[in-house]
């Protein structure tokens, strides 16, 4: 049976009733149809992959112009330290101490190295000032298995005036050895006492004066010291260039090839000529007394060639030459060198022979042989190096 017009009328009703009420409780309860909506989603996400961003391009702008930003910076950074460094007072402070560091770690350490101390009670005549630091340079002789001091020169620095001054120890001086109670000529004594703090003693003990430091080198690192400074220039007679060339002082025989005038000698041509002591300096000095003059001509030069070299290879000669030396010398000695140095910017170097020339007498000792006596002019040599390192003699 059909339906009649009243049961089709609340249909109707019935239909718009519910549309209406499903309407209400979604809107009510908010209920949305995932699914759809991911997929909404995604297809939002390639389109926006797909399409260029015009941002694109300023960010990457903005992220060059950042780097280099900060690049200038950190090179103003450098600069501003770099000029630190190099032109303010505190700057080469810190410059001089890091590169003294530097060159201690270099140096060999002596395995015998005592460290200096400053005396608390001087002895009378003798003389100690904190402003004047010695520093022993020793040349050690091993030919043939020989232990001797072939070179013995003081380098002493004062740290106020910028002073500089080569002292040479005569080799064949007839000295009491320190705490063996026996004499003998002062370069067998580093050999007799088996180490370096008995050479040091003894040249205090004879001579009232305090050795802060030291620092030797063999003759092959001597050589190679020489070399790496590019060689020196030194000035000859015709005799010394002929002894030169006839003996084996200059061990290879190829470098043997002087003349009489300048020569620029190399590492063994160097050490030959700083050997020799039977024939005159250009000077007219002979004997021991000859040969220590040769030995300051080498080292004077040395001080020149080194301190006149561009910065950009004085790091690199100074690596060398450092690597050569045996030394008990501190960072804190290194220093106070440097930066007295960097200071004054010492260009002379005064020089002087102890024992001087008049003060001593050439005598024979039986089962030493042929020495140099100071017995009689001990005082007055002291005197003059005294005088000469620190501007007053001892107080007697």
């Amino acid at each position: 049976m059909g339906k009649n017009r009243d049961d089709e009328l609340f249909d109707d009703i019935d239909r718009a009733i519910g549309k209406q009420y499903r309407k209400d409780y979604n809107e009510e309860y908010e209920f949305v149809d995932y699914e759809e909506e991911i997929k909404r989603e995604e297809r939002e996400e390639r389109r926006r992959n797909k399409a260029p961003n015009k941002n694109d391009g300023r960010k990457k702008k903005k992220k060059k112009s950042g780097c280099l930003t900060r690049l200038i910076v950190f090179l103003f950074i450098i600069a501003g330290i770099g000029v630190f460094m190099v032109y303010t007072k505190p700057g080469n402070k810190l410059l001089l101490k890091a590169g003294s560091i530097y060159a201690r770690h270099k140096m060999k350490t002596d395995s015998d190295a005592e460290p200096f101390k400053e005396p608390k009670d001087i002895p009378a005549g003798w003389v100690y000032d904190k402003d004047v630091i010695n520093i022993l340079l020793v040349g050690i002789e091993t030919f043939e298995g020989g232990n001797r001091t072939d070179s013995m020169i003081l380098l002493s620095e004062n740290t106020k005036t910028g002073k500089i001054t080569l002292v040479s120890f005569l080799r064949d001086t007839y000295v009491e050895i320190s705490g063996l109670g026996v004499k003998r000529k002062l370069n067998y004594v580093y050999a007799h006492g088996k180490n370096m703090s008995t050479l040091i003693n003894t040249i205090q003990d004879t001579f009232k004066i305090y050795i802060n430091a030291y620092a030797y080198v063999d003759f092959e690192r001597f050589e190679k010291i020489i070399d790496t400074l590019g060689g020196v220039d030194i000035e000859i007679t015709e005799k010394e260039a002929e002894y030169l060339n006839t003996t084996n002082y200059i061990s290879n025989p190829k470098y043997r090839n002087l003349k009489a005038g300048v020569n620029h000698f190399n590492g063994n041509q160097a050490l030959g000529y700083c050997r020799v002591r039977k024939i005159p300096t250009l000077e007219g000095v002979n004997n021991d007394l000859g040969r220590s003059l040769r030995q300051r001509k080498v080292l004077s030069a040395v001080f020149e060639k080194y301190k006149n070299q561009k910065i950009t290879k004085l790091v690199s000669t100074t690596n060398k030459i450092l690597e050569s030396m045996t030394t008990n010398m501190t960072s804190g000695n290194i220093y106070t060198l440097l930066e007295a140095y960097t200071e004054h910017r010492t260009d002379k170097i005064e020089q002087l022979m102890i024992p001087d020339s008049k003060l001593f007498e050439p005598v024979t000792i039986s089962g030493v042989g042929a020495v140099l006596s100071i017995d009689k002019y001990q005082q007055q040599n002291i005197d003059l190096l005294h005088q000469t390192l620190y501007g007053n003699p001892a107080t007697k």
